[in-house]
C-alpha cells in the first residue's frame, strides 16, 4: 500500500476512535431531562438517545467495541506506517553504512511517540473535552452510527454486556439498568452559582434555590426561635395583658402554658381575640384564653426542617412546639419562619426587624447571637469547626470556656469574634473581624 494513503488510514483510525470516545463520554454525561424535552419536540435523534440512556449498558459495550478495534487498527496500521514515512529521509541524512541500520532505530522510537501524541490528543481528549461540553448535540449526532454497530454486532456485544454484568455481581456491585446522574447538595450549589454569575439580590430564582437546599440539612433545634427568646403566654392571663403584649410584640400566635413553659397546654391566635380586645372591659371578667385555644403541635429538636414543614401543612397549624431529648420545652418554630428560610425574609410596612448581620465602614460585622453557624459560615466564607453548637452566640461561649462579658473575644485562625452584648449567660451580638494584628484574644 502507498505511503500517503497508509497515513491516511492512520488519521482515519484516529478520527474513529474519537468519534467512539465522544460517543461514549456524551451518553454517560447527557441530561436526560434536555434529551426528553428535544425528544417531546419531535426530534428523532434526541428520541433515539432517550432509549439508548435507558439501557446505556448496551450503548457503552457497542462505543468500546468501536473503541477497542479502532486502537487495534490504528496500533496495527500506525506505528509501521508513521516508521516507514519517517525513515525514507533519515536514510539520506544518515552518515554510510548507517543508512539502514541506523535510520530503522530511530524511526521506530519517533514513530511511536507520534501516533501516541495523535491518539491522546485527537483521538481521547479532543473528543472528550467536546463530549462534555456539548453532550446532548454529541450524543444525538453519535447515535446512529452507534446502533448500527450494535445491530452488526449484536451478538458480541450481548456477550460482553453479559461478562461485565457478571463480573460485577462477583465483586458485589450491581450494572445500572438505567441511566442516573447524582449530585451532590454542594455540587448542585455550584451549578447554580455558575448559572446566576454576578451575586443575586437575595430574592432571584437561583438564590431560592440555593437557599432550599441549606434548607434540606437543618434540624428543627436549627430553625426554632430559643425558649429564651420566645414569647409565651400563663393560662391564667388577662385579657388586657394578653392585648398589650401583642401589641407589644405583634406575633401572630403565642404558645399558653400552664405552671411553666415546659407544660404547654396549646396556642391561641391574635385574630380570634381582635373583637375582644376592641372593647376589653365589658369582656375582662369572663375572659378565658384556654376559650380560644388550638391543641399544640410538639414535635422533636431533632426533626428534620423539611418534614417538619410536611406536619405543619398536614395539622393545618402556624406553630409547633419543639421539645428536646429530656421532654422540656426548647422552642418555637413558626411556619412563616421556616417559608422565610427557603423564599427569603418577607416584611410588611409595618414590620421592622434588624438584621441579622449589620456592616461596619471599618470591614467588620455586628451579626446575631442566634444566627446559624452554618449561615455566618455562608456570608463571610470561612470555615468554623463548630461542634455541638448551632448559633454563632453558642460557639463563641464554648470557645471562651466561661461566663461571657462585654468585650471578650476569642480567636479562630484569622478571624476575631468580639462580644458585643449579652443577655444574661446568652452572647447576643458579636462582632465579627475576618483579619486582626495577631494580639491574643481576651480571656
Amino acid at each position: 500500500m502507498d505511503t500517503g494513503l497508509r497515513l491516511l488510514v492512520v488519521f482515519v483510525l484516529v478520527a474513529v476512535n474519537g468519534f467512539f470516545v465522544a460517543a461514549e463520554f456524551a451518553l454517560v454525561t447527557a441530561r436526560k431531562t434536555r434529551i426528553e424535552a428535544l425528544a417531546a419536540e419531535g426530534n428523532r435523534a434526541a428520541s433515539a438517545v432517550r432509549r439508548a440512556l435507558d439501557e446505556p449498558g448496551r450503548f457503552i459495550s457497542a462505543s468500546q467495541l468501536g473503541i477497542t478495534m479502532a486502537a487495534l487498527a490504528l496500533g496495527w496500521v500506525g506505528e509501521s506506517s508513521i516508521a516507514e514515512a519517517i525513515e525514507e529521509p533519515l536514510q539520506i541524512l544518515a552518515p554510510a553504512g548507517f543508512a539502514n541500520i541506523g535510520s530503522h532505530a530511530i524511526a521506530v522510537p519517533i514513530a511511536f511517540i507520534l501516533i501516541t501524541f495523535l491518539d491522546v490528543t485527537l483521538g481521547e481528549l479532543v473528543p472528550k473535552m467536546a463530549a462534555l461540553q456539548r453532550a446532548e448535540p454529541v450524543a444525538m449526532f453519535c447515535i446512529r452510527p452507534i446502533n448500527i454497530l450494535g445491530t452488526v454486532f449484536h451478538p458480541f456485544i450481548s456477550l460482553l454486556y453479559s461478562f461485565s454484568a457478571l463480573v460485577l455481581r462477583l465483586i458485589g456491585m450491581q450494572w445500572q439498568a438505567e441511566h442516573h446522574q447524582a449530585y451532590s447538595v454542594e455540587d448542585l450549589k455550584a451549578i447554580i452559582r455558575s448559572t446566576r454569575g454576578d451575586i443575586g439580590s437575595g430574592d432571584d430564582p437561583e438564590s431560592i434555590a440555593e437557599r432550599a437546599l441549606d434548607f434540606s440539612a437543618l434540624l428543627a433545634r436549627h430553625v426554632m426561635v430559643p425558649r429564651t427568646e420566645m414569647v409565651a403566654v400563663t393560662s391564667g392571663v388577662s385579657l388586657g395583658h394578653l392585648g398589650e403584649l401583642m401589641r407589644n410584640h405583634e406575633h401572630s400566635r403565642y404558645p399558653v402554658f400552664e405552671g411553666s413553659p415546659d407544660n404547654i397546654i396549646g396556642v391561641v391566635s391574635a385574630k380570634h381575640l381582635v373583637a375582644m380586645l376592641a372593647n376589653p372591659r365589658s369582656d375582662e371578667a369572663v375572659f378565658d384564653v384556654r376559650s380560644y385555644m388550638t391543641h399544640p403541635l410538639f414535635v422533636p429538636e431533632s426533626m428534620s426542617a423539611q418534614r417538619l414543614l410536611a406536619e405543619l401543612k398536614l395539622q393545618r397549624s402556624h406553630l409547633a412546639i419543639v421539645v428536646d431529648e429530656y421532654g422540656a420545652t426548647a422552642g418555637i418554630v413558626a411556619l412563616r419562619d421556616l417559608l422565610d428560610r427557603i423564599a427569603g425574609e418577607v416584611r410588611d410596612e409595618t414590620e421592622v426587624a434588624p438584621p441579622e448581620v449589620q456592616w461596619l465602614p471599618d470591614g467588620s460585622a455586628i451579626v446575631d447571637g442566634l444566627a446559624l453557624l452554618s449561615d455566618v459560615q455562608d456570608e463571610f466564607h470561612i470555615k468554623l469547626s463548630d461542634g455541638d453548637y448551632d448559633t454563632l452566640g453558642g460557639f463563641v461561649f464554648g470557645r471562651l470556656g466561661r461566663r461571657p462579658a462585654v468585650g471578650d473575644s476569642v480567636d479562630v485562625g484569622s478571624h476575631r469574634f468580639t462580644i458585643e452584648q449579652v443577655d444574661g449567660l446568652r452572647v447576643a451580638r458579636v462582632r465579627v473581624k475576618l483579619s486582626h494584628d495577631g494580639s491574643a484574644p481576651s480571656g
